[in-house]
């Protein structure tokens, strides 16, 4: 499998086209169609990867830096709005301090 057929794959988990995803990053209309033949910069792969809450290692060697379960999590807290974002992160930290105290009082 090729980058250009990693980044559809990514893409279409999140009910996205290639196509929609250029659109959303920044770059022309069948840029990534043509990167499987073409040398793209690493500033544009890099745009997708974030994008597609991934890494450019991901999109180019197709070993999985990151479990499936961890993507799932980041694609789904990245399409919440940032506010919320922000705030389901603060949360998240309480829960890990909460966390971290009861296992130090649990441990001898």
């Amino acid at each position: 499998m090729g980058l250009t057929d990693r980044i559809r794959d990514l893409a279409a988990a999140r009910g996205e086209s290639l196509a929609s995803v250029e659109k959303k990053v920044g770059i022309g209309n069948g840029t990534i169609r043509k990167w499987d033949v073409s040398s793209p910069s690493v500033a544009i792969v890099k745009k997708v990867a974030d994008f597609l809450s991934t890494t450019v290692d991901y999109l180019i060697t197709g070993e999985e830096p990151v479990s499936a379960q961890d993507r799932e999590f980041l694609t789904l807290l990245h399409s919440l709005p940032a506010e919320e974002q922000r705030d389901f992160l603060g949360t998240v930290r309480v829960l890990a301090k909460m966390h971290q105290a009861a296992s130090s009082e649990l441990d001898p």
